[in-house]
């Protein structure tokens, strides 16, 4: 037996999730789902891969890899992996248009509201950074939340209010709901779509969070359907 992935992510077990980083749990819900087995650790300290973000795993000779996406890639050549199958050329471009949507704007809402927002902060806080002694944590908590919020101002949702952003959010919500459908999964059959749809659509269902984009996931029958049916099939640890 290969030895496990060493998956790096903040948040580790946070709200019975993975970890609180939906790109975290999108690379451990595809290792579940392709039976590479696997451990999740939290950094000890700064991210260690050259991006400064996680996930990212150890490579022999002691490399890092970053970036959920290139680890799948990198992963899926090594053990010869491909999910689902061949992907035809329509169904290539659905699982793009699923990530992006995902990975480039749903994301957006996800942190404008629980790092912008103050009653989104006031959980985030305490649940993110229990991990840290009493002092470092009262220092680098303002330091960190800043630093989000200018990468909000600069992506622009930061720059909208919350009614406009709650808007996308929702948007992008009923947009999933209409692609899934009345199938038990995205293409049709089990692949990474799934993976990624799940790693971000995963914590509404769990994390305290009261936003807007939140309630209407949470009203979403299909959606959480598609999240609890994913769970019982590859559960966690």
């Amino acid at each position: 037996m290969s030895a496990p992935v060493v998956v790096y992510g903040f948040g580790a077990s946070i709200w019975g999730q993975p970890s609180a980083s939906p790109f975290v749990n999108k690379l451990v819900f595809w290792l579940r789902m392709v039976g590479l087995p696997h451990e999740l650790r939290a950094p000890t300290g700064p991210p260690a891969s050259r991006t400064g973000k996680v996930p990212y795993i150890d490579r022999p000779g002691g490399a890092v890899l970053a970036d959920s996406s290139v680890i799948i890639d990198t992963l899926s050549a090594e053990h010869g992996l491909e999910l689902g199958g061949p992907l035809s050329r329509s169904e290539q471009a659905r699982l793009v248009a699923l990530q992006r949507l995902c990975e480039d704007s749903l994301y957006w809402t996800v942190v404008y509201f629980r790092w912008l927002d103050d009653g989104g902060w006031a959980i985030t806080k305490p649940a993110y950074f229990a991990f840290l002694p009493g002092l470092a944590r009262a220092l680098a908590t303002p330091f960190i939340r800043r630093g989000v919020v200018k990468s909000l101002h600069g992506q622009g949702l930061g720059r909208r209010s919350p009614a406009e952003v709650a808007a996308v959010g929702i948007a992008n919500l009923d947009a999933l709901e209409a692609l899934l459908g009345d199938q038990d999964y995205f293409l049709g059959r089990p692949t990474l779509a799934d993976a990624i749809v799940w790693g971000f659509l995963a914590g509404y269902y769990a994390t305290p969070y009261s936003d807007p984009v939140t309630a209407h996931a949470r009203r979403s029958g299909p959606l959480r359907a598609f999240v609890e049916r994913m769970g019982a099939r590859w559960p966690g640890p």
